[in-house]
C-alpha cells in the first residue's frame, strides 16, 4: 500500500510539472527610457543622423583649387513653439549651433583613413565656417525656415595629400536662448 501511495504522490507531482513549466513561458520585460526636453523645438529624426558622400575627387583637383566641390546637407528641426505662434511678440527665438569633431589643421574637421592632406570645411547659407567646437553665430528660428541648410567640402590642410578612401564622424548640438 505504501508503494501505491509513493506512486500515485509521484505521479501526482510529475503530472503537474508541464503545466507549470507552461504557465511561466510567454513573459519578459521591456525597458523603456527617454527623456522630456524643454527646448523651443526638436530635431527631426531623419537629420539626428546622416551620411554625406563628399564622392570620388581626383587629388588633381585638390592641388589645382585647394578644394572639392561642396555637397550640401541639412538639420530639420520639428514641433517647434516659436513665441510670433503663440502670441502676437515678433522676437524669434535665438539659437546657436556647434560641430564638434576631431580638429585638423585651419580650424578644419580631420578625416581618418587612407587619404589624407584634407580635411573637411562646413559653412553655412550666409558663408560662415564652422570650427570644430565653436559655437557658430546665432540664428533666428522664424515659423517658415524649419530648415537649417549647410555645405560641406574637402580642403587641402597643407599636408602632402595621399589618396585613398577616409572618413569622419562630426557631431552638433543646439543650445536655445
Amino acid at each position: 500500500m505504501r508503494i501505491f501511495l509513493a506512486y500515485l504522490i509521484l505521479l501526482a507531482v510529475f503530472s503537474q510539472v508541464p503545466s507549470v513549466s507552461a504557465t511561466t513561458q510567454g513573459h519578459g520585460n521591456v525597458h523603456i527610457l527617454g527623456s522630456i526636453i524643454d527646448t523651443p523645438c526638436g530635431i527631426s529624426s531623419e537629420s539626428r543622423y546622416q551620411s554625406v558622400d563628399l564622392s570620388t575627387l581626383p587629388v588633381s583637383t585638390i592641388i589645382n583649387d585647394g578644394a572639392g566641390p561642396s555637397k550640401p546637407f541639412r538639420i530639420s528641426l520639428s514641433d517647434c513653439l516659436l513665441p510670433g505662434v503663440l502670441n502676437s511678440s515678433n522676437s524669434g527665438v535665438k539659437f546657436s549651433i556647434t560641430f564638434n569633431g576631431k580638429k585638423s589643421e585651419h580650424s578644419l574637421f580631420s578625416v581618418e583613413g587612407e587619404g589624407s592632406g584634407v580635411g573637411i570645411e562646413i559653412t553655412d547659407k550666409a558663408g560662415n565656417v564652422a570650427e570644430p567646437g565653436k559655437a557658430m553665430p546665432a540664428y533666428t528660428l522664424e515659423p517658415d525656415s524649419m530648415d537649417l541648410e549647410f555645405n560641406m567640402r574637402l580642403k587641402a590642410n597643407e599636408r602632402a595629400i595621399n589618396p585613398g578612401d577616409y572618413q569622419s564622424t562630426i557631431s552638433f548640438k543646439m543650445d536655445y536662448y
